[in-house]
């Protein structure tokens, strides 16, 4: 019935090895990140990712070279969309965005390479 629906009156098709559960029993593992009906989490291996750079340039003092700046940039959007709030408060993270944003910006202003990717 439902995939009678989805094909007649949406135009789609769910592949045959589809699966449906109740959304209480198990999170949906998609696109980085663990969906329950009550919280939104990062995969475990993204998080111990970010996790390494936010323990590792949690002090202001240690500086960070462009490829683990642009790395912590991505790891930003991550953080930004899922429930962790107490983590980023704990790692300081406003803190490393800020010195992650400013090596960038150097980088592209001192080195003639501004909009451009390596």
């Amino acid at each position: 019935m439902l995939s009678k629906y989805l094909n007649d009156e949406l135009g789609l098709s769910i592949k045959d090895g589809h699966q449906l559960f109740p959304l209480d029993s198990r999170p949906i593992d998609m696109m980085g990140y663990k969906i329950y009906t009550y919280k939104t989490t990062i995969r475990k291996r993204i998080f111990k990712r970010t996790n390494i750079i936010l323990a590792t340039y949690k002090d202001p003092k240690k500086v960070m070279n462009v490829e683990t700046a642009r790395a912590f940039m991505s790891y930003k959007g991550y953080l930004d969309h899922s429930d962790s709030v107490k983590y980023r408060k704990k790692m300081k993270f406003k803190r490393t965005f800020k010195n992650s944003k400013e090596v960038i910006r150097n980088y592209a202003k001192y080195s003639g390479v501004h909009g451009q990717t390596t």
